[in-house]
C-alpha cells in the first residue's frame, strides 16, 4: 500500500518517467513525508488561485485580441486563444462589471481538473490588465464554481465558494501581482475547508501580456502563501501549511522548471513520528537534455532525482 501510495504522489509531482528506476523507492524513502507536505500546500495554492490565475490569462487574451470584439475569433498557431488559454469549450463574455468566464465540466485541463460555473472577472473600467495598478485592478467573483478531478480512483469535487478577495494588477516594472486573501476551497463531504491568502508577482516573457509574444516562453515566479488548508493529516482538522517560490520558472501552469519551493507544517494537527520534521525545500534545474531535476531536502536528507 504505502508503494502504491508513492507512485501516486510522485506522478503527481509530474515525475512519472522516473519511477521506470528500480532504485527510486528506495531512494525516496528519507524524503516521502517532505514530498507528502510540499504537494499538499502546491495543491492547496493551486485551487485557491483559479479565479486570480484566470483573470490573468483573460488579460492575456484581451490583450492579444486589440479591438477584437468577438473573442472566439482569435486565432495564434492555428487554434483559438481562447482554446490554448482555457479550453474549447469555454466561453468569455462581455458583462458591465467586465467579463464572465463560463467552463463546461465535460473538459478535463492539463492540470487534471474538469472545471464547471463561472467566475466574474471585474475590471473597473480599465480595459487591459497591462494598464491596471494596484489601486485599479481587476477583481474576480466565483459564480458556483467547482473542479472535479479523479484521485485514487475516486471522483473529488473541490468547491471554490469565495473568499475576502482574487485580484491581480500590474506593477508598471513588467511584472504582474497575482493575490488572494482568505480564499474557501473545501472537498465534497468534508468537514472543514482552506482559509488560504497568497500573493505572488509574475513576469511574463512580454508586459504587454499579448498571447503571441508569450506563448511557449518561460514566465518568473517569486511569492508565498500560507493558511489552513483544505487537507487533513490526523483526519479530524485542516492542516496549516505554508508555501513559497523563490526564483521559479515556468512554462506551463502546472510543471515548475527551475528555481526553489518550499513548503511547512505551520500547525500540530499531524503524527510526527510520520512527519518527523516541519519544513521541505525543493531545488528544481533542467539538465542538459531538458529533463527536470529536482534535489529534495528533507529532514537533514538529501535526494536528487
Amino acid at each position: 500500500m504505502k508503494k502504491l501510495l508513492f507512485f501516486t504522489l510522485f506522478a503527481a509531482l509530474g515525475l512519472g518517467s522516473c519511477l521506470d528506476k528500480d532504485d527510486t523507492y528506495e531512494r525516496l524513502k528519507p524524503v516521502m513525508p517532505g514530498l507528502e507536505i510540499v504537494q499538499r500546500a502546491r495543491t492547496q495554492n493551486h485551487l485557491a488561485m483559479q479565479p486570480a490565475n484566470a483573470a490573468f490569462r483573460l488579460g492575456m487574451l484581451l490583450a492579444e485580441a486589440g479591438d477584437e470584439e468577438d473573442l472566439g475569433s482569435v486565432m495564434y498557431a492555428g487554434g483559438t486563444v481562447i482554446g490554448q488559454l482555457f479550453d474549447n469549450l469555454t466561453t468569455v463574455e462581455k458583462v458591465d462589471a467586465g467579463y464572465r468566464i463560463t467552463f463546461r465540466p465535460d473538459i478535463v485541463g492539463a492540470d487534471g481538473y474538469a472545471r464547471s460555473g463561472s467566475l466574474l472577472v471585474k475590471t473597473n473600467n480599465v480595459a487591459q490588465l497591462a494598464d491596471t495598478d494596484a489601486g485599479h485592478f481587476w477583481e474576480v467573483i466565483p459564480e458556483e464554481f467547482d473542479m472535479k478531478t479523479v484521485t485514487n480512483g475516486s471522483l473529488s469535487t473541490v468547491h471554490l465558494t469565495g473568499g475576502r478577495s482574487s485580484r491581480v494588477w500590474a506593477n508598471g516594472d513588467g511584472t504582474y501581482t497575482v493575490a488572494a486573501k482568505n480564499i474557501i476551497v473545501g472537498f465534497d463531504q468534508a468537514d472543514y475547508a482552506s482559509d488560504w491568502t497568497a500573493q505572488f508577482t509574475v513576469k511574463p516573457a512580454d508586459a504587454s501580456l499579448k498571447y503571441s509574444a508569450c506563448a511557449g516562453k518561460d514566465y518568473e515566479v517569486e511569492g508565498n502563501a500560507e493558511g489552513v488548508s483544505c487537507f487533513s493529516f490526523d483526519g479530524q482538522s485542516a492542516v496549516s501549511l505554508s508555501y513559497e517560490l523563490t526564483d521559479a520558472t515556468y512554462r506551463t501552469i502546472t510543471a515548475i522548471r527551475t528555481g526553489t519551493e518550499a513548503a511547512s507544517l505551520i500547525s500540530s494537527n499531524y503524527n510526527t513520528a510520520t512527519f518527523p520534521a516541519r519544513e521541505v525545500l525543493i531545488e528544481w534545474s533542467v539538465d542538459g537534455d531538458n529533463r527536470r531535476m529536482q534535489t529534495i531536502r528533507y529532514n537533514g536528507s538529501v535526494v536528487t532525482i
